[in-house]
C-alpha cells in the first residue's frame, strides 16, 4: 500500500528483499534452508505491519462457498480505489449480478455496496492516521466520490470525523482504533407509529370484487371453473369479467334450421347463475388483447351487423330463460380500440347500449376502457353519450406515455380521470384491469414484487374507484395460450399460473381481503384496520420500484435468474406499531410473511437452475412441462409462511418487525377468550 502512504520508510522491509536477493544473485547453489528462513522474516513483517484486519465470514476452508468468499474480498481489494460495482464484479467471477448480490447478502450479511464501503473506509482510516496526505486526496484515492461522502460514512463508521481522528492520533502520540464497520448491519428506515383504537371511518373493502376470466370459453373447462369456484372461497369476488362472448366460435349457427346453438352459452351463464356470480361482459367483438410495446391493448374491433345480430339473439337468450332480477345486475363494457375514432366508437356504443336496455332496462352499460395512450380529454365526449360507468385499464409500460421512473404513475393516471369524471357526473368509475410492467421474457408474476405493487396499488385507490379487477385470474386460458405458443416461454400473467399453482399476488390479495372494514390508520406502506371489537389487522409492505436504467438495458434480452435485478435497491423497513386503548386480556396473534423464501415461484425456479448442471432452455422446457410431482411440490413450497403466538397485553398493544424489500407481512389480532392449552 505505498502509494497511499507515501510518509513511510518501510527499511525493514527494504532490507529484507535486498537479503532475499542477494541470496538468489551470489550465490550459486540455492541454500534452501536460507531462502525459506529469509521468506519467512519476509511473511512476519508483511504480517505484522502491512495486513489489514478483516471479518470474513465465518465459513470453513472446506466449504464450497470458501473459495468464492475469497475470491469476491480479492477483487474488491484489488479494486476498491476504481469505480466498481457488482455488475463488474459478477463479470470477474463470471457469474450471474444477482447470484453475486445474493451471495454476499447472505455469506457476509451485508450488501454489496456497504461490503465495498467497509474496505474502503479501513483503507482510509490507514490513510488518515499513517501519512500525511490531505483528506481530501484520502477520499478519492479510496474510492469514494466526493468528500462529503466520505466524511458521512467515516463518521458512521468509526463515530469520529476524519480529520478529529488524525488531530487526536497526533496529539497523544497512538492511533486509536474503533470497531471495524464491516460489524454494521445494513442500514434501515425505522419507523414508530403510535395509534389509538380509535376507528377513522368504515371502508368498504372492495378490494377484489371482481375477477377477469379472459375469454369466455375457459367457462367450458372443468378445471377452469374449479379453480374459479376454490378462488371465490377466498378472494370472496361477485363479478366475473368475460370477453371474446358475441363470437360465433362460441354461438354456432345451425345453418340447416336458421338458429344459432346455445349449448356454450347455457353451460358458462348455468354455470354463473347457480354460484350466485353476476357476469360482466366486456363486448368488443375481438376483445382478447394483442402486445405493442409491452402493453396489452385491445385488438382492432369489427362491430358490423353481424355482431348486432348475434347480440340481439344472445340478449333475446338471456332474458329467456334467467331472472330478470338477476340479469338486471350485470355490467356491460365497450372497450374502445386505439385505432378507432371517438366518433366511431360512440355510435357504436350508443346503438349497443339501445339495444341491450331493450331487453335489460337496468343493466349498466360503459366504456371506455381508458388506458395510458388515451387522453383524459375524451372523458367529455363520452359522456356525452350517457355511459352508466366509466371503465379504465393501467398497466406500466415501457412507451413514452408512461413514466416507469414514476412509481405512482398508475395512482396518479387513474385519480387524474376520477377528477376529470368528477367535473361532470357521479357515475361509478372502474378499473376493470390493473398490472405492473409486463415484459413477456422475464417471469415478474413469479415474484413477491407483483405482490407489493398489487398490496401499493390498491391501498392507495380502493378509495378512488368503485371496482378495481387484476388483469388475469388463471394463465390455464385459451389468450394464454395463444401468446405463449408464439414465445420461447410466456410466464404467465395470473394470479394462478398454467399450473394451477398460486403466485406471490394471488396471496397478496387474499391477505388485503382479509382486512377489516374499519380504518384505524393508513400510511404510505401499512395499514390498520378492525374487523370487529376486539379484531385488529396491520398489514405492511415494503415496495421497490423498477430501476429504470435496467429495464433499458435488458429489456430484450435477460436471463430469468437476474430479475430482481431490474429493480431499483431498497432499504429495510424496520417498524414498530403500537395501539393504545385495547381491552386487557391475552390476544392470538397471527402473522403471516410473505418474501423471497415464503411464497416466491421465482426464487424456487432459481435456486433449482442454480443447483442443476443442464443448460438454460433444458431447463425452461422441464419448467414449461412439469410432472404431477413437481406441480404437487411446488403447490406445497410456494406459500407464505404463518406463525401464531398467544401473547398477554394490558392496554397497549405492540407489534415490531423489519420488513425487506419485496416482503408483506400481515398480522391477524384476536382477543382469546380461553386459556391456550
Amino acid at each position: 500500500d505505498s502509494k497511499r502512504e507515501v510518509d513511510r520508510d518501510y527499511i525493514k522491509l527494504k532490507n529484507i528483499v535486498v537479503t532475499l536477493y542477494n541470496e538468489f544473485a551470489t550465490n550459486n547453489e540455492i541454500n534452501t534452508l536460507m531462502l525459506n528462513s529469509i521468506l519467512y522474516k519476509l511473511f512476519a513483517e508483511i504480517k505484522e505491519n502491512y495486513t489489514i484486519n478483516i471479518n470474513l465470514p465465518a465459513v470453513s476452508k472446506t466449504s464450497k462457498y470458501y473459495q468464492r468468499i475469497i475470491e469476491i474480498h480479492k477483487y474488491i481489494e484489488n479494486n476498491f480505489f476504481d469505480n466498481i460495482t457488482i455488475d463488474t464484479l459478477a463479470n470477474s467471477l463470471y457469474l450471474s449480478t444477482g447470484y453475486v448480490r445474493k451471495f454476499i447478502q447472505k455469506h457476509f450479511g451485508i450488501s454489496f455496496i456497504t461490503l465495498l464501503n467497509n474496505i474502503r473506509l479501513a483503507h482510509a482510516k490507514r490513510g488518515v492516521l499513517l501519512s500525511n496526505e490531505s483528506i481530501t486526496n484520502i477520499a478519492l484515492k479510496s474510492g469514494f466520490s466526493s468528500i462529503n461522502s466520505f466524511i458521512n460514512a467515516f463518521k458512521k463508521a468509526y463515530g469520529i470525523s476524519p480529520g478529529k481522528l488524525r488531530e487526536d492520533a497526533i496529539k497523544h502520540s497512538c492511533f486509536p482504533m474503533s470497531s471495524s464497520p464491516e460489524d454494521k448491519t445494513p442500514i434501515s428506515v425505522i419507523s414508530h407509529i403510535k395509534l389509538s383504537n380509535k376507528v377513522v371511518k368504515n371502508i368498504d373493502n372492495h378490494l377484489c370484487k371482481m375477477v377477469n376470466i379472459e375469454n369466455a370459453k375457459n367457462l367450458l373447462i372443468k378445471d377452469f371453473r374449479d379453480i374459479v369456484l376454490d378462488t371465490k372461497k377466498t378472494l370472496n369476488f361477485t363479478y366475473t369479467r368475460i370477453k371474446d362472448l358475441i363470437s360465433y366460435s362460441l354461438v354456432p349457427k345451425d345453418y340447416t334450421l336458421n338458429v344459432d346453438n346455445f349449448m356454450n352459452i347455457e353451460k358458462i351463464f348455468d354455470f354463473l347463475y347457480q354460484n350466485d356470480f353476476i357476469p360482466f361482459i366486456e363486448l368488443s367483438k375481438s376483445a382478447t388483447v394483442k402486445y405493442k410495446n409491452e402493453i396489452p391493448m385491445p385488438s382492432k374491433a369489427i362491430i358490423n351487423e353481424n355482431y348486432f345480430e348475434l347480440l340481439n339473439s344472445l340478449l333475446s337468450y338471456f332474458t329467456g330463460h334467467y331472472p330478470m332480477s338477476w340479469c338486471n345486475k350485470w355490467i356491460f363494457e365497450l372497450w374502445k380500440s386505439p385505432n378507432e375514432t371517438i366518433d366511431n366508437y360512440m355510435t357504436n356504443y350508443r346503438k349497443i347500449k339501445k339495444l341491450i336496455q331493450s331487453y335489460i332496462p337496468d343493466a349498466k352499460i360503459g366504456g371506455i376502457g381508458f388506458n395510458i395512450t388515451t387522453s383524459i380529454e375524451h372523458i367529455r365526449d363520452i359522456l356525452q353519450s350517457n355511459p352508466d360507468i366509466l371503465s379504465e385499464f393501467n398497466f406500466v409500460s415501457t412507451t413514452a406515455n408512461c413514466d416507469t421512473k414514476d412509481p405512482d404513475f398508475i395512482t396518479k393516471k387513474s385519480i387524474a380521470i376520477k377528477n376529470e369524471l368528477e367535473k361532470y357526473t357521479t357515475i361509478p368509475y372502474f378499473i376493470t384491469e390493473f398490472d405492473s410492467l409486463y415484459l413477456h421474457n422475464l417471469p415478474i408474476q413469479q415474484t413477491c414484487f407483483q405482490g407489493t405493487f398489487i398490496c401499493k396499488t390498491l391501498l392507495e385507490l380502493y378509495d378512488v374507484a368503485d371496482i378495481i379487477g387484476y388483469s388475469v385470474l388463471c394463465d390455464k386460458t385459451f389468450s394464454s395460450k395463444k401468446n405463449a405458443s408464439n414465445l420461447l416461454f410466456y410466464w404467465g400473467r395470473g394470479l394462478i399460473d398454467k399450473d394451477g399453482i398460486y403466485m406471490p399476488s394471488y396471496y397478496a390479495l387474499k391477505l388485503l381481503v382479509n382486512l377489516g372494514k374499519s380504518l384505524i390508520y393508513q400510511g404510505k406502506n401499512y395499514i390498520v384496520t378492525k374487523s370487529e371489537e376486539d379484531h385488529y389487522q396491520i398489514l405492511t409492505f415494503n415496495y421497490a420500484h423498477f430501476n429504470n436504467a435496467q429495464i433499458e438495458t435488458t429489456f430484450h434480452s435477460v436471463n430469468f435468474e437476474d430479475t430482481y435485478n431490474i429493480f431499483q435497491e431498497t432499504n429495510d423497513i424496520d417498524i414498530t406499531f403500537e395501539i393504545a386503548g385495547v381491552k386487557p386480556g391475552i390476544y392470538k396473534v397471527s402473522r403471516y410473511l410473505l418474501d423471497r423464501y415464503h411464497g416466491s415461484m421465482l426464487d424456487i425456479l432459481i435456486g433449482g437452475f442454480r443447483a442443476s448442471n443442464i443448460e438454460r432452455l433444458d431447463y425452461f422446457m422441464d419448467i414449461k412441462l412439469p410432472s404431477r410431482s413437481q406441480i404437487s411440490y411446488y403447490k406445497n413450497a410456494i406459500v407464505p409462511e404463518e406463525r401464531t403466538i398467544f401473547e398477554s397485553v394490558n392496554d397497549t398493544l405492540k407489534i415490531q418487525t423489519e420488513i425487506k424489500p419485496h416482503n408483506i407481512c400481515m398480522w391477524d389480532i384476536t382477543k382469546f377468550h380461553k386459556k391456550p392449552i
